[in-house]
């Protein structure tokens, strides 16, 4: 999804207009999918005027981790250190070189933890850089949507479920604070899949966190609905768009004006 705006001054101060929203086709598969969706972008920015950029990356290309905080870490080149070896212990050798980034909702909570394919980040901002615009900021999609929603999910517990076509991102919430995540493939019938697959998550975290609530994640769908008598209860998360955007919202457009 691609959407450009316009900043303008006005009497009430800085307002931004949507200029153009575009979704763009890109079929890929694989180990190297991002390859394509890059060459796809490299296209549709070739001919545009120089701006600046803000990406929010599909969970499909992300890995994430919980790393449990330790007292005795004395600075952030230690706390790195110690979310590198989580990684590789959870996802093997390969990411000893991926690029890591931490986000931490207090101090003394556990990290949430993301990480990226050197080779992605660094064909993203050759891309960008080709085209002479400017990349301001590189967002994992869990990220943008967990603070998006973090005041409407603040001293919630739940699974905060972000749906994007083929993949599920599960991410479990005590007191509006993450403690475990992970992304799974899915087919077309996930929702009704949903409850299984929430039951087993249960099971694997081993975490003593209550629950019954869902809040998902998808705007672009339309009516979503689980499977009737069961235990969970599911509320959708309407994302927060800058009061300007709202006339051009649509939902699947979503992840994109969240950025802007």
């Amino acid at each position: 999804m691609l959407v450009r705006t316009k900043a303008q001054w006005t009497r009430r101060g800085l307002n931004e207009r949507v200029l153009e929203k575009k979704s763009i086709a890109c079929i890929a598969d694989g180990e190297y999918a991002w390859s394509v969706a890059l060459q796809t972008l490299q296209a549709e920015l070739g001919g545009m005027k120089p701006f600046s950029a803000r990406v929010i990356l599909s969970n499909h290309f992300m890995h994430y981790a919980m790393v449990p905080w330790n007292e005795a870490l004395s600075n952030d080149k230690e706390a790195a250190a110690l979310a590198r070896h989580s990684f590789v212990q959870l996802y093997g050798a390969s990411a000893d070189v991926w690029v890591l980034s931490t986000n931490q909702d207090a101090p003394g909570a556990e990290l949430l933890a993301c990480g990226i394919d050197p080779r992605l980040l660094a064909s993203l901002r050759a891309v960008f850089a080709g085209a002479k615009i400017r990349l301001r900021s590189v967002q994992p999609a869990l990220m943008a949507a967990y603070n998006n929603a973090k005041s409407s999910l603040r001293g919630r517990n739940g699974w905060l479920v972000l749906y994007e076509e083929g993949c599920l991102c599960l991410a479990l919430l005590q007191q509006g604070r993450c403690r475990s995540v992970r992304t799974l493939r899915v087919g077309e019938d996930w929702q009704e899949a949903l409850p299984l697959i929430l039951e087993r998550e249960v099971y694997l975290t081993e975490l003593d966190v209550s629950t019954d609530d869902i809040y998902l994640w998808a705007p672009e769908q339309g009516r979503v609905s689980l499977p009737v008598g069961g235990r969970w209860h599911l509320t959708r998360m309407q994302p927060v768009i800058r009061h300007g955007l709202m006339p051009e919202y649509e939902g699947r457009y979503a992840m994109a004006m969240m950025s802007i």
